[in-house]
């Protein structure tokens, strides 16, 4: 598997409270890029306790 080279910079940035995640993404292509443009990404995660009313003692987890 091939990894990601697009020759850019960037930053990540995560804050945690309670039981959510916002992170920020910034980045800017390098001299080598393929890129001409900078992006952005915002993604926001939500801990839920979905099924934790099951056995995991039976698993490999």
């Amino acid at each position: 598997m091939k990894a990601r080279n697009f020759n850019t910079y960037g930053v990540l940035l995560q804050g945690v409270y309670k039981n959510a995640r916002l992170g920020y993404v910034f980045e800017l292509p390098g001299k080598s890029s393929s890129l001409n443009f900078n992006t952005h990404e915002i993604s926001l995660a939500l801990s839920m306790d979905v099924l934790n009313n099951h056995n995991h003692s039976s698993t490999g987890f």
